[in-house]
């Protein structure tokens, strides 16, 4: 059930004010990371802001639901603690913008949901094997390295999602 009037979901990380596992980004990653979203936002034009929830993660003690509360106030926020599972918003989205190379944009993509990827490079090493994949995402407008960029496919997508997403292009680049 799509619903083309829906919010546009942006699903965080969960940062970590210590480093615990290799698994995790490093504790430096995490001021990076915030000055990436925050420039997304702050190119996203009003109307998309307004339909952004921005979709927390664990939270594992960095504070970054503070920083979207005091430099970021417009944007509505969800928590694990108020809504358990994401896919009670996503089905009541037009669009995903995932943020992380974990398995939540995976969910979106077998669900055949309007999904864009904002990572920065530096951080979401591709191995080389699957590293055709990932450019294909990105020509098709799925993948993006740059806040400001990605910001801008979401301006011009945002009235209608499912209709870029129903390309061909995009299907292909998804489905492979």
């Amino acid at each position: 059930n799509y619903d083309k009037n829906g919010k546009i979901i942006l699903i965080n990380s969960g940062l970590r004010n210590y480093f615990i596992h290799p698994f995790n980004q490093p504790p430096s990653f995490n001021k990076i990371y915030l000055n990436i979203l925050k420039s997304f936002i702050n190119n996203l034009n009003q109307k998309s802001q307004k339909d952004i929830i921005n979709r927390f993660h664990f939270n594992f003690g960095y504070g970054e639901e503070h920083f979207f509360k005091t430099d970021l106030k417009q944007i509505k926020i969800s928590t694990r603690n108020e809504n358990s599972h994401f896919f009670n918003l996503l089905f009541k989205s037009k669009l995903v913008v995932a943020t992380t190379n974990h398995t939540s944009f995976l969910q979106t993509f077998i669900i055949n949901h309007p999904t864009v990827l904002l990572w920065p490079k530096e951080f979401n090493t591709i191995r080389a094997e699957f590293d055709n994949h990932y450019k294909n995402l990105e020509e098709a407008g799925i993948l993006y390295y740059n806040p400001k960029d990605c910001a801008a496919k979401i301006n011009s997508i945002s009235e209608d999602p499912i209709k870029w997403w129903n390309t061909e292009k995009v299907q292909k680049a998804k489905n492979n």
